[in-house]
């Protein structure tokens, strides 16, 4: 599934020597005289952590509340724009019988006007 792509990136980054730190909740970060991170984690028991670069991965409200306690970040919260949060469904079908085709492709819903259809790769 999708969940390949990020395993690859994982598995790419640790090969050349990336410390990947996963659920670990960030109290705060500060940026050093000599420009490296410290990441707070106090408040979770993780300790704190240096850094010289950082990826922050979460979601726009976790990362602007962390991101505010940088110098100079503090008005981040209302600089940006809050998102527009959109939600999303996935419907699968199933058939009794054979599949109505046979092409690798992916059959959409065509609101009654036929067949709509991507080519994708067989799975």
């Amino acid at each position: 599934g999708i969940g390949a792509v990020s395993d690859q990136l994982v598995d790419k980054a640790r090969s050349v020597g990336v410390d990947i730190r996963t659920d670990r909740p960030v109290d705060s970060i500060s940026v050093g005289d000599d420009g490296a991170f410290t990441i707070q984690m106090g408040n979770s028991g993780h300790g704190n952590l240096r850094a010289d670069r950082i990826i922050l991965a979460t979601d726009v409200k976790a990362a602007q509340r962390i991101m505010s306690t940088i110098d100079g970040y503090a008005n981040i919260n209302s600089d940006i724009d809050p998102p527009v949060e959109r939600s999303v469904g996935c419907l699968y079908y199933g058939f009794e019988t054979d599949a109505p085709i046979d092409e690798p492709i992916l059959v959409l819903n065509g609101a009654g006007r036929g067949i709509r259809g991507t080519k994708t790769s067989p799975i």
